[in-house]
């Protein structure tokens, strides 16, 4: 079994509840197999496809920033009804609000984690859009820049999976998370 195949593997298993060590652990792997299918689908020139796994790595990277920091994000809720979306949705990170989200992490010291945010956002929109040479809607303006945009991407990535979540890793997963980002070459 490749090292890919393993960490899928892994990313698949059952988790119990979205704030426990399991989860983070998976959501880990799932940044880093994502990583790792961008930079196939990248070598392969296929950059829409590849704008599409950089924005999933980087929506996963959201959820472990989340789940790190629940707690937090349950004590700055305005409300319970705010707090009852945090508990049940927020690790999930959807999309319409994963801006808001990285704001809520920004304000608690991940430093820039919403302008890379906006990255990810733009490179969503390009892998349903397409280039926008004309600036009309939120996207690269064309593959040259979004190919750049990706690989800036992926290496916030990394360096926030390095310095926020790894610490929180522990045995076989680390390794393998280790192993998966050497594949990168970064």
């Amino acid at each position: 079994m490749s090292l890919l195949e393993e960490l899928q593997r892994k990313a698949n298993e059952e988790s119990k509840y979205p704030n426990d060590q399991e989860f983070l652990e998976r959501k880990a792997i799932d940044v880093v197999c994502e990583m790792i299918k961008t930079k196939e689908l990248l070598e392969e020139g296929d950059t829409r496809n590849a704008a599409g796994k950089a924005f999933q790595a980087w929506k996963d990277l959201l959820s472990c920033l989340i789940c790190l920091n629940l707690d937090e994000l349950l004590k700055r809720a305005k409300d319970e009804r705010e707090r009852k979306w945090i508990r049940e949705k927020a690790v999930l990170v959807p999309t319409s609000r994963m801006a808001r989200l990285a704001q809520a992490l920004e304000e608690m010291g991940i430093r820039n984690v919403s302008p890379w945010t906006n990255t990810a956002i733009k490179l969503h929109s390009y892998q349903y859009n397409g280039p926008d040479p004309d600036g009309i809607y939120f996207a690269p303006r064309d593959e040259e820049e979004a190919r750049e945009d990706i690989k800036l991407l992926l290496e916030a990535a990394k360096e926030y999976l390095e310095r926020y979540v790894l610490p929180n890793i522990k045995g076989k997963s680390l390794e393998m998370i280790r192993e998966g980002i050497k594949l990168l070459g970064m």
